[in-house]
């Protein structure tokens, strides 16, 4: 769901034109934009709905839901500091975004903290888009088309993780991580687009758009994969070369 968060935010960087997408790069961004939030709506439902799983009846009632408390509060305050001129703010946004994410991971890796882990992770995300939102300061058409596709996407992913019966949710997490592979991909073939005139000059940059392209890639073709198998679509033996 982190990395959904990723593609997500460097579709946004590269959003443009107005109420749609007018340009290449623009519209493989939309597209990026689009797949990441279904995956960042469901992964997090899809993950909730897998913990509770094994709640047990005697297990005390948990509020992690309150955590949203602070963390609009934090949002709110940021963007308030912001449009009031303070700057470089998105820097310390996505320091708080990096450490959610990462403290998200330490707590799904224990039954215990896990479900804390998962309201955490939301959080981390949600802060990291509205930071790159804020540090864009898009027209209003273009906020309108980013804000567009992230509620259409993310409201997609929340009714297929909400609506889907336990017995089919391993499918749906690798179908859910195709999208995010596709996204890597297109993400990572408009910055190609957008600036592959000054590629030669900062191998970073295209060292980045190479790895995302082929980490990518391959997490889109494995998963699609690995729900055909679970799926029952395709044989689930292993397949030897010959």
């Amino acid at each position: 769901n982190a990395v959904s968060g990723m593609t997500a935010v460097g579709g946004i960087a590269l959003a443009g034109g107005s109420f749609l997408p007018t340009t290449t790069v623009a519209g493989l961004s939309a597209a990026a934009i689009f797949l990441s939030s279904i995956n960042i709506a469901g992964g997090f439902l899809i993950t909730a709905r897998m913990l509770d799983m094994f709640r047990r009846p005697g297990d005390p009632a948990e509020y992690n839901y309150l955590y949203a408390i602070p963390a609009l509060g934090f949002m709110g305050a940021y963007l308030g500091a912001s449009y009031a001129g303070a700057t470089n703010l998105h820097q310390m946004a996505y320091l708080a975004s990096a450490i959610c994410c990462i403290s998200s991971i330490g707590g799904l890796s224990s039954q215990t903290s896990a479900r804390l882990g998962n309201a955490i992770g939301m959080v981390g995300v949600s802060t990291g888009i509205l930071a790159t939102l804020d540090a864009m300061r898009f027209q209003p058409e273009v906020l309108a088309q980013v804000g567009g596709l992230m509620g259409i996407g993310g409201l997609i992913g929340a009714v297929i993780a909400k609506r889907i019966a336990v017995a089919d949710l391993p499918q749906l997490v690798a179908l859910f991580h195709s999208f995010v592979g596709l996204a890597a991909v297109l993400t990572s073939g408009a910055f190609y687009l957008d600036d592959f005139a000054h590629l030669d000059q900062d191998v970073v940059h295209k060292v980045a758009i190479y790895l995302g392209t082929l980490i990518g890639g391959v997490t889109f073709t494995g998963s699609l994969v690995a729900y055909g198998k679970l799926q029952g679509l395709l044989l689930a033996r292993a397949q030897s070369p010959r």
